[in-house]
């Protein structure tokens, strides 16, 4: 905290400023209109009068914002405490010593608010997420006796504990910050007596790892334990190759080929199709800021044409670390699962979807018998760990024999993934419109609710070819009640079918004129809220699903006020199949895409974040190739949080249908 002194002798203006550790988003504890740039929080030392100053990159600001005037109540801290991507701000009244969390708008306005304790003697002594669900949490000090105490905050303002941590009048808090990068805030501590500065390491149950002594120097104090600094904007990032003959399809709306496990090690998995006909697995370690060595999995997987074996691209894998399992299957916890499937074979309908489980927690090296669950087509295999330990597993297979009536189903495990159910029908289709589905699906933290988004691709009739994608859909499954829900809380009954789920986006039916749109991401944000980003042709009619005159956009789906709203992100670049869109992986208010260059290609990498109602780049992540090709598919890895590790494929050739003919690499870039 910064005062600034408008009188030699009486400070009057009092500048908040709590700022996170130095990263691309270190705006998020004081960003308050969710455009990444750290606002202020001015308040007169005379009037209580509190004003927000929206900020520009530049120095300058949009705005000045009253907020509240009453001199009896100060600001005990700032934060994103429900995780909407907008900090939100503790107050403290002096008189009674009450305090209360208001959540912010992005317009400066209250969202609402919580009263969390009223007690003179406690104060606010931190705010920082002490047990890794990216939920920040507070520290409470009682200025009697000294005591620290901790609360482990939910995103509605409650909490779900009381934590002692210390009891001691001599020693202060000076500070919290994730000093180890474990994803647990640490603190520090700052004896009044002798100066002595000691560092304590946290564990996420609130309890200490370890400590480290400082120094101890009665004339120094601790300014800021954080690093900041300007960023100009558009930030440019750098990207890292991580295969050099490696695709992934369609993602984040094909099959989720990578996840990101805190274990022992701290690495992100994932799977890859190589032109060779292999289904490949590899990891990042965090820790050690590096690649691992690939293992294969799967050999001679693809398309059979003729009996001869062609590189579908649809041949990708879904992988996650099982983290759920009790009771007798507790042991598999950290253990990877990986999923595959082809997308079939020509003519004869052959095809295979097989699942793998590694044979120890973290290790690539060593799998357990392959597990067949199919020998027909099928395509997206998607893995789902659910909050009671059960694993999902869809896929996309044929519902009729008429063609173009495709839909997914999903199988079941119990144990582990050791056996499954037979498949069980997600959402059912009409044969007589020959419509297919396509989904995507996330979870919140816990698992336990499961979000779909659905997207449905029709065909002439009879059928010469793909006619057009149309409009989004979305759904919720709630584990624990065992129920379809709709965005309202409205109960769906099953078997699912389009028309009983909420329309997020309606495409222009016009004949001629139709729109394509093309789900890409799902996210969720702590409030449960979903958020979704799909791709969209605007007047393409029936023109080829691969015509490169069309321009291609990125449509943002999110609720408000009750209602599913859309905004237009930024042009995509041409050529429907690679220009996926995603979310970010904590802040929902950014999404990464690839605008067009001279040539119609998305070379380069962008972050786009919501400022207001328009949309501005924030982060290049520039692409190394000198060569014409696209920055295409990108996507975060499940559960990702802190540091994310965005993955995507930069192709340089690809021909389209059957999906065999292509030239891709893998590539990297850490999001913090």
């Amino acid at each position: 905290m910064f005062t600034v002194k408008h009188s030699l002798l009486v400070p009057l203006i009092t500048l908040f400023l709590f700022f996170e550790a130095a990263s691309l988003l270190q705006a998020s504890q004081n960003d308050f209109n969710g455009d990444h740039i750290p606002d202020i929080l001015w308040r007169n030392a005379v009037t209580g009068q509190v004003n927000l100053w929206l900020m520009k990159a530049d120095g300058d600001h949009a705005g000045d914002k009253p907020l509240r005037e009453n001199p009896d109540w100060t600001i005990a801290g700032t934060h994103d405490f429900n995780r909407d991507g907008i900090a939100d701000i503790l107050w403290r009244s002096t008189d009674t010593g009450q305090v209360v969390l208001w959540f912010m708008k992005n317009d400066g306005t209250r969202l609402g608010y919580k009263r969390l304790r009223t007690d003179p003697n406690w104060t606010v002594a931190g705010s920082d997420d002490f047990n890794g669900d990216q939920i920040p949490d507070i520290l409470w000090r009682n200025a009697v006796t000294g005591q620290v105490n901790l609360w482990s905050m939910k995103a509605d303002g409650d909490h779900a504990g009381d934590k002692p941590l210390r009891k001691n009048p001599d020693w202060t808090i000076a500070g919290t910050h994730d000093f180890n990068r474990d994803g647990i805030a640490d603190i520090l501590w700052r004896s009044t007596d002798t100066g002595q500065v000691v560092l304590w390491f946290m564990k996420n149950d609130g309890t200490r790892l370890g400590y480290k002594r400082l120094r101890t120097d009665l004339d120094l104090a601790i300014i800021s334990q954080y690093s900041v600094y300007g960023l100009k904007l558009p930030h440019e990032m750098k990207s890292v190759k991580l295969v050099e003959d490696g695709i992934f399809t369609m993602s984040p709306s094909g099959s989720y080929p990578a996840y990101r496990y805190k274990g022992t090690f701290d690495r992100t998995y994932f799977g890859y199709y190589s032109s060779n006909h292999c289904i490949s697995l590899a990891y990042w370690n965090h820790s050690q800021n590096q690649p691992g060595n690939p293992v294969i999995l799967w050999e001679d997987w693809g398309w059979n044409s003729g009996g001869t074996l062609l590189g579908d691209d649809h041949a990708n894998p879904s992988v996650i670390v099982l983290e759920k399992q009790v009771g007798g299957h507790i042991e598999h916890n950290g253990k990877l699962l990986v999923a595959a499937a082809e997308h079939g074979s020509d003519k004869t309908g052959k095809g295979r979807l097989e699942v793998r489980r590694s044979k120890l927690p973290e290790s690539i090296d060593s799998w357990e018998n392959t597990i067949s669950l199919r020998s027909t087509k099928a395509t997206y295999p998607r893995l789902m760990e659910l909050a009671d330990g059960r694993i999902w597993l869809l896929c996309r297979l044929q519902r009729f024999v008429a063609n173009a009536t495709n839909t997914f189903y999903f199988w079941e495990s119990i144990d582990a993934g050791t056996t499954w159910s037979e498949p069980k029908l997600l959402v059912d289709i009409n044969p007589g419109t020959h419509e297919s589905i396509y989904v995507t699906v996330n979870k919140n933290a816990a698992g336990s609710k499961l979000h779909f988004t659905f997207n449905s691709y029709i065909y002439d009739n009879p059928s010469p070819g793909l006619r057009r994608y149309k409009n989004i859909y979305y759904i919720c499954y709630d584990v624990p009640l065992d129920q379809w829900e709709k965005s309202d809380g409205q109960i769906v009954s099953q078997p699912l079918t389009l028309d009983k789920l909420d329309v997020v986006y309606q495409s222009d039916d016009t004949p001629g004129l139709e729109d394509w749109t093309y789900l890409s991401d799902i996210k969720v944000d702590a409030r449960g809220n979903p958020v979704l980003v799909s791709i969209n042709s605007q007047d393409r009619g029936s023109r080829d699903r691969f015509d490169p005159n069309i321009k291609d956009f990125v449509l943002y789906h999110f609720r408000q006020d009750g209602e599913w709203r859309t905004e237009t992100v930024c042009e995509t670049a041409r050529f429907f199949y690679p220009n996926m869109a995603t979310l970010h992986g904590k802040y929902l208010n950014m999404v990464f895409a690839s605008p067009p260059d001279e040539n119609g290609y998305g070379k380069d990498l962008v972050g786009f974040v919501r400022k207001g109602d328009t949309w501005e780049q924030y982060m290049i992540i520039k692409s190394p190739e000198t060569v014409d090709g696209h920055s295409a598919r990108p996507f975060y890895a499940l559960n990702s949080q802190d540091e994310s590790l965005i993955f995507w494929n930069f192709i340089t050739y690809y021909e389209g249908s059957p999906y065999v003919n292509w030239t891709s690499s893998i590539f990297g870039c850490l999001i913090k």
